[in-house]
């Protein structure tokens, strides 16, 4: 009778992953991923490999060998040891097996980390970050520095500006001890987030950067409100004249405003940010560096705290 081969049936279904948080969110309209803890961010690619090695993994060859139903005992021994060797010399190629040698270069790099969202600045890195710093909130002299990257249309932003940057200005900045200096990261898919950046740094311009930051932030619901479906309600034009409207509240030269924002005067100065952004590895919105020290995302006030309270010893 002969004998029937038993098919295994294997669902499968693409996954996407997104670092540090569930997914919860791709933009259709780029390749941009939303996570829930560290805010948008470009996605990483992967790509598939057999295994590191490039050598076809030696369980499968066992797995065709049992599959086969072999009756030649002489023939299933042979190839036994076939699968033996072949595992051996997978193992080797792929690391799998490691010398005393080469050990300690193992657990050295598993320490530094190939995470970037781990890798502190350099001090090249760091001067280049903190130099010519336009706009900022605090004392040039205090101890600590904070630079944060951010988008105005962020939902993250505003959740880090509502939750956590007030209580650090009142704590740390209004008490001498950091300032914050502010970069601009506008995402490409957040159609307004440059017009924003544009908003605060003419407001900048006539000494009210903080008050325009603080505006923007508290009134992002009205000017980047979005319609059942999902679309954006506000016209570029409607968005602008709001910002305009912003900046004569809070008590600039509504005239010097209005040219700064119709000639886009600072356009150069947000694109050399992304492209420094860029440079630095910060692709996530918002991303910080307190003293070099990296963090992603709109991470509870108590990882501030901590890690501005190490840089004040």
């Amino acid at each position: 009778m002969p004998r029937q081969k038993k098919e295994k049936m294997v669902k499968s279904a693409p996954v996407q992953k997104a670092k540090r948080g569930r997914l919860s969110e791709v933009s259709k309209q780029s390749s941009f991923v939303k996570t829930e803890e560290k805010g948008y961010s470009m996605p990483q690619t992967v790509q598939n490999k057999q295994n590191d090695s490039g050598v076809t993994s030696p369980w499968k060859t066992l797995d065709r060998i049992v599959d086969a139903g072999l009756s030649n005992f002489a023939t299933g021994l042979l190839l036994l040891a076939a699968f033996l060797l072949g595992y051996l010399v997978a193992e080797v190629r792929g690391g799998g097996i490691t010398s005393q040698k080469t050990a300690p270069q193992a657990v050295q790099q598993q320490a530094k980390g190939n995470d970037p969202d781990s890798v502190p600045l350099d001090k090249s890195q760091w001067k280049q970050v903190t130099g010519n710093a336009k706009n900022q909130v605090g004392k040039d002299n205090a101890k600590v520095t904070m630079v944060e990257y951010s988008d105005f249309q962020c939902p993250f932003c505003e959740r880090h500006y509502t939750q956590t940057y007030k209580a650090l200005y009142e704590k740390y900045v209004k008490e001498g001890k950091m300032r914050i200096i502010f970069r601009d990261l506008p995402l490409e898919f957040h159609s307004f987030a440059k017009t924003a950046a544009l908003a605060a740094r003419c407001g900048g311009e006539q000494g009210k950067y903080a008050e325009m930051h603080d505006k923007l932030f508290d009134t992002q619901s009205e000017w980047a409100a979005v319609g059942p479906d999902n679309k954006l309600v506000k016209t570029e034009a409607e968005v602008v004249e709001m910002y305009k409207g912003y900046a004569a509240g809070v008590g600039v030269n509504a005239s010097k405003f209005n040219s700064c924002m119709d000639e886009k005067k600072f356009a150069k100065d947000i694109d050399e940010d992304l492209k420094m952004a860029s440079e630095l590895g910060a692709s996530a919105t918002p991303t910080f560096f307190v003293e070099g020290d990296r963090i992603v995302g709109a991470q509870p006030l108590s990882v501030f705290e901590a890690k501005i309270e190490e840089k004040l010893k």
